[in-house]
């Protein structure tokens, strides 16, 4: 076992011992020893888990490690250039007074705001003036310092762009990482000043490798380094996915939800996917959060894989992930939205459509979409939004909307609705996810409607499936829940607002939904363990 070498503080022992002497305060040791106790970081490479360690000691939060994003084929170079005398530039004076054994470069005195330009903006130009490419860059309190930066030519060794702040940080941190720039960044709106310093302070405590002879500016070009880490070239965890299903007493139904999260699994192997569903299927939300936290997850997002917003999405998955926050100490999530009429979805409703009006003409065919139903009056009112946009420039006679459980009306009154329209051909278009109960439902009772009534051809379309859209907007509502980009919608909600009829859920607590197979922890349903109203506006 390596022992903290008292020269370096960052927990690593040497053979070689660095060409400066570093004498560390027996405090940061025992604060380094009790980081170690704490947290497990042997998995991460060398200079991944300095720069890891370093933050999570300056900040005293331990989500920096799922939360840091950085590459060790990255960090080879930049150290190699930084030690062999590359320039640093700092946004901010707080930057360059957290960074130790060297000299920085800040502008932002000289600097002057404009039409369309920031002081920390028109700095970060100053700066690149003076050192040009070739630089490492510290940006740890200005968005729109790094968001200049990722405009010019900068080449640099490495960018350390870890803004804090609720307006633009989180997006400058992404546009970051989607430059292709070697950096280290966070995921969410959390940084500063000081985990900034921290991150170059780690390259710097961090002894040297062997370097090149002769003579070359470090202004224009990299130092050559030692090989590349051969690792995973995202060298911190990126947060889980967690995907929540409603359940379902149909095996097939839930099978299908199964090899979904499966597929997602593999498509993504940088990424930690998992899923469960809230009642009626294996396995229960909760034994899905304690297999992620069995595989050493901390930090994850929760995607709601349903259509609507109803009771699930609202009361019940967020009320069970405030549990598991409860049974699993130190875990931190977000919670994304559900699916939504997205136009991606549109387009694969359109075609289940296609694939079965077969030598119907498109300007004859009335489609019936027909969803779950629910209790809630924002839910149905979701469905409804999805016909007239699956209507709007489609060229289809009409669509209408039917439910098949808990709303009216139903798929037989919704029919006879359409032929009081003038119907002839219509086409059952189940709004749903996957094959179930339900959709099985829709289909048995559209068929005993057409038989009663022959005068109106009647066909029945195919659930949406596990198609690649459908994949893509999982993908698209789990990044959405990182930046915190939720857009859910207050204005309708009955838990918010005092709706005709449903005046005494305003308000109501959230319980987590009994799942008979979590059967390892206390059950709650019906009594105690209330959470407030917790879905994430």
């Amino acid at each position: 076992m390596s022992t903290l070498d008292p020269r370096l503080g960052d927990g690593t022992a040497q053979a070689h011992p660095p060409a400066y002497e570093r004498v560390v305060h027996p405090i940061e040791q025992e604060s380094f020893r009790r980081l170690r106790a704490r947290l497990d970081t042997s998995h991460f490479p060398p200079l991944t888990r300095a720069v890891v360690e370093r933050v999570i000691h300056s900040a005293a939060d331990l989500d920096y490690a799922t939360d840091l994003v950085t590459d060790e084929a990255a960090l080879v170079p930049a150290h190699a250039a930084l030690h062999a005398g590359a320039p640093v530039v700092v946004d901010v004076e707080m930057v360059a007074a957290g960074i130790t054994r060297r000299d920085t470069v800040c502008r932002l005195k000289e600097a002057r705001s404009g039409p369309g330009l920031t002081r920390s903006a028109h700095a970060v130009r100053l700066a690149y003036e003076q050192v040009g490419p070739g630089a490492l860059w510290v940006i740890g309190c200005a968005p729109t310092a790094l968001e200049e930066l990722l405009t010019l030519d900068a080449r640099p060794a490495l960018v350390i762009g870890l803004p804090v702040g609720f307006v633009g940080a989180t997006e400058s941190k992404a546009a970051l990482r989607e430059s292709g720039l070697p950096a280290v960044s966070n995921i969410s709106e959390k940084g500063g000043s000081a985990v900034a310093a921290a991150a170059l302070n780690a390259l710097l405590y961090h002894p040297p490798g062997p370097q090149p002879r002769g003579p070359g500016t470090h202004r224009t070009t990299r130092t050559p380094a030692p090989p590349p880490y051969e690792g995973d070239p995202v060298s911190t965890t990126a947060p889980a996915l967690l995907v929540a299903g409603h359940g379902t007493r149909d095996d097939a139904g839930a099978e299908a939800f199964r090899s979904f999260v499966e597929e997602l699994g593999r498509r993504h192997p940088e990424l930690t996917v998992a899923g469960g569903f809230i009642e009626l299927s294996p396995p229960p939300l909760g034994e899905a959060v304690t297999g992620l936290v069995e595989q050493g997850v901390r930090r994850f997002a929760a995607v709601p894989l349903m259509l609507v917003s109803a009771g699930h999405a609202k009361g019940d998955i967020p009320a069970a992930l405030a549990r598991e926050k409860e049974r699993h100490p130190g875990i931190s999530y977000t919670y994304g939205r559900p699916l939504g009429p997205h136009p991606a979805l549109l387009s694969v409703l359109e075609r289940r459509v296609d694939e079965v009006r077969g030598d119907w003409a498109r300007e004859e065919v009335t489609v019936l979409l027909v969803g779950r139903g629910s209790t809630d009056p924002d839910a149905n009112a979701e469905v409804h939004k999805a016909a007239r946009l699956f209507w709007e420039g489609r060229g289809y006679a009409g669509v209408e909307t039917a439910f098949v459980s808990l709303a009216a009306p139903d798929v037989p009154s919704g029919l006879d609705r359409c032929v009081r329209l003038g119907a002839g051909k219509v086409v059952v278009l189940p709004y749903f996810l996957f094959t179930g109960i339900l959709p099985e439902r829709v289909r048995q009772q559209a068929a005993g409607w057409a038989q009663a009534h022959p005068e109106a051809e009647v066909r029945c379309a195919e659930v949406i499936g596990p198609e690649e859209e459908l994949l893509d907007l999982v993908m698209e509502r789990y990044r959405e829940a990182l930046k915190g980009d939720l857009r859910m919608n207050c204005d309708s909600c009955v838990y918010r607002v005092a709706l005709p009829g449903f005046e005494d859920k305003v308000g109501m607590p959230q319980q987590p939904h009994f799942h008979p197979d979590d059967d390892g922890h206390h059950h709650h349903h019906g009594a105690g363990h209330h959470h407030g109203h917790a879905h994430a506006h």
